[in-house]
């Protein structure tokens, strides 16, 4: 995990270029890059971030090389940053893998920004999970004047595999996309966040509606990109990818 000055970055760039040649990468890096692995590493240290760890997230081995797992039950990071700060424009992406956890964990906020001077500027991703055990996406972001949702419960996905959430913000548009889908859009009229804000990643900020599943990485870019330009996206689609050509072999070898 680092900020755009790290290395990590370039390192990314180098895997997409290598392994996702169709794929088109972004004009510019994220703004930030956050490996959420890193975050549990001893000899992780970057003074623009001050991380509690509470209940007991653990590493585990991801396509994308390594995850944290959160359990539902207490384990989130508090993250003091601001990632978004200054910011007229953004994209936000997560690659994560949400578990069927209905009806524990119906409902959790995956990541949530907020300001602990105004509470009334708030930036939320979240998700829905239903019955049948398939989710879907929920996004929400707030000022003084104006609170929105972007939800749709017939827009569901699978539980237990990988996935890639995004929202962009500009132009007076809020936009969701799940997989690289576009799937809504509406107008708000965004207050940029304060510089001392806070992220809880794996519930929401007051410790309630906690995340059950994984989180590979977050990225966010102070710009609106395409979906064929999110770095993170990239990844998912070379993770496929692979699965469907590994899948192609085994079906010829029969």
């Amino acid at each position: 995990m680092t900020s755009v000055k790290g290395s990590s970055i370039a390192i990314l760039f180098v895997l997409l270029t290598v392994s996702c040649a169709s794929e088109l990468v972004p004009e510019a890096p994220p703004s930030e890059l956050w490996h959420l692995s890193d975050f549990l590493d001893e000899g992780f240290n970057n003074q623009d971030l001050s991380i509690i760890t509470e209940g007991e997230p653990s590493v585990v081995s991801s396509p994308f090389g390594k995850s944290v797992v959160f359990d539902g039950d207490g384990d989130r990071f508090l993250v003091s940053a601001s990632p978004l700060h200054g910011a007229e424009q953004f994209t936000v992406e997560m690659l994560f893998k949400p578990n069927n956890a209905f009806p524990d964990n119906h409902d959790p906020r995956i990541v949530h920004i907020e300001s602990p001077d105004n509470g009334k500027r708030r930036f939320v991703l979240e998700a829905r999970i239903n019955k049948a055990g398939e989710w879907y996406f929920d996004a929400f972001i707030m000022s003084e004047q104006q609170r929105l949702p972007l939800i749709d419960e017939k827009l569901v996905h699978t539980t237990g595999e990988w996935h890639h959430v995004a929202v962009t913000y500009g132009a007076g548009m809020f936009t969701t996309f799940v997989d690289g889908k576009k799937e809504l859009s509406e107008k708000f009229n965004y207050h940029p966040l304060p510089k001392n804000t806070q992220i809880s990643i794996g519930s929401r900020m007051n410790k309630i509606h906690w995340f059950n599943g994984e989180i590979a990485s977050l990225a966010y870019t102070h710009a609106v990109l395409d979906a064929d330009q999110m770095p993170l996206l990239a990844l998912l689609r070379n993770h496929q990818a692979q699965l469907s050509s590994s899948a192609s072999e085994a079906n010829g070898s029969h």
